[in-house]
This record gives structure tokens, sequence and C-alpha cells, in this order.
């Protein structure tokens, strides 16, 4: 309340604890109200757990995030004792920490942080009319069968995108489809699917002789290739990643 009453906005104050703007709304017009903004007693089913308990099973729940309700109640049963699954998730709702699915972002390592940020260094200072010659090209595996991905998250209003409410994923295992495709500022390659694995004569074949010459000699203006360096990419790269001679 103290924010309110110090004349900062309802949106500052959502975005500051996490919530929404409608429960800050809430909050301040029950503080007005009432002089608090506790939930005053009523009638009705007691709950089940204490203020202790609750605290506890929020506590977990924040330890980590991708924890489900049933893991929860199994970790902390010495604790609250038997409680249902839906008393767990009832607790975490009311704490605005619902089950979501979690944002997904490629597995990078320190090295590959790193090298990105020497390669914007590197390439920041470059004007619009040499980044237009430029060729750019990658390749991406796709799995065509994997797990359902029902993993949730505990995480509040804003955060889907915090590092550590994020689950990192790799493209591997089970059937997958690769792909190739390029593109330059006024034009689109077409994409190329590319049969089996990727190696050092698939794409001097496939890609640099099949599509990437024949590109250049049509549109000569597109005439120089880009390619993003190895140790920025999470996932390896095709022994030949470099146009040959």
């Amino acid at each position: 309340m103290g924010a309110a009453q110090a004349g900062q906005s309802f949106t500052v104050i959502a975005a500051r604890f996490g919530i929404t703007k409608s429960e800050v709304s809430r909050l301040v017009a029950k503080y007005r109200e009432t002089g608090n903004v506790k939930d005053v007693p009523r009638s009705g089913r007691p709950k089940v757990t204490t203020e202790r308990q609750d605290r506890l099973i929020i506590q977990h729940s924040r330890r980590n995030r991708f924890k489900t309700a049933r893991q929860i109640r199994d970790d902390l049963q010495g604790e609250i004792g038997r409680v249902s699954t839906q008393t767990i998730n009832n607790r975490l709702l009311a704490a605005h920490l619902p089950a979501r699915r979690p944002r997904q972002k490629p597995e990078l390592t320190q090295q590959h942080c790193q090298a990105r940020l020497q390669y914007a260094r590197d390439h920041v200072h470059w004007n619009i009319r040499r980044l237009r010659r430029l060729m750019w090209t990658d390749e991406k595996r796709f799995r065509l069968y994997s797990n359902d991905g029902r993993v949730r998250v505990r995480r509040s209003h804003g955060q889907a995108f915090n590092n550590d409410f994020v689950r990192a994923v790799m493209s591997q295992g089970g059937r997958s489809l690769m792909v190739w495709a390029g593109f330059t500022y006024d034009h689109k390659i077409a994409l190329r699917v590319i049969e089996g694995n990727m190696n050092a004569a698939k794409y001097r074949d496939e890609i640099l002789r099949d599509v990437i010459v024949p590109f250049q000699e049509a549109h000569p203006a597109s005439s120089s290739w880009m390619t993003t360096p190895p140790a920025i990419v999470p996932e390896s790269s095709p022994p030949t990643n470099k146009p040959t001679t």
C-alpha cells in the first residue's frame, strides 16, 4: 500500500510486484474500504492448511519452479500432512504462481554467449548498403516425434522470458527432418530439404553448387555471403561452413 500512497500508478506497482493491474486495483480498493488487505473471516469449510504450511508450499515451489503440485505434495507430506493436489494448486494460485507452459530457448553455453556478443560488436557499425549485399544462411533439424511437452512452470504475470522460468531445449533424438534456407535484404531463397545427415560433401554439392552459386549469379548485388560462426549457434554445424574456392 505504501507504493500506492506514494502516488505510483497501478501499472508501475503491478510490474514491480509481478501481479496484474486489476489485482492492484482490487487490493487498493479493499484497503480504502477496510483498512486492511487480508481476507475477512467467512463462513464455510475451514482451510485444511495453516498459514505456515501455505508459506512452505509457496517457498518450495519458488525453489524449483518446474515442480508439479503432486511433486510438491509428496515432498512436503511430513510437514503439511495429507492434502490434495488441488489444495496445493489453490495455494499457489493465491500466491500468483499458476502453472504455465515455459517459453523455450536454445541451449546456450557461456562460449555461445561470448561469441554472440563479440559478433555483434564486430558488425555494429555496418551501414544498410553493406548489409544489403549479405546473404544469410542456416540449417535446422526438426524433431518429428518427441515428448508431448506437458511441462509446466510456476511463474507470475510478466515473467515469461525470465531465464529462471524458460526451458532450454535441444533438437536431437527420434525421427527428424533437416532443412536449409537463406535470405538477403531483397530476396528469399527457397527452403531446401536435406535427406539424411549434413556432411561436407553434401553441403558442397547440394547447397554451395546447386543453390548458392546459381543464386549469386542471378542476383549479383547479393554477392557477399555471411555465415553464422559455429561458436554462436548451439547445435553442431556441418564440417564445411564456409564458401569453397
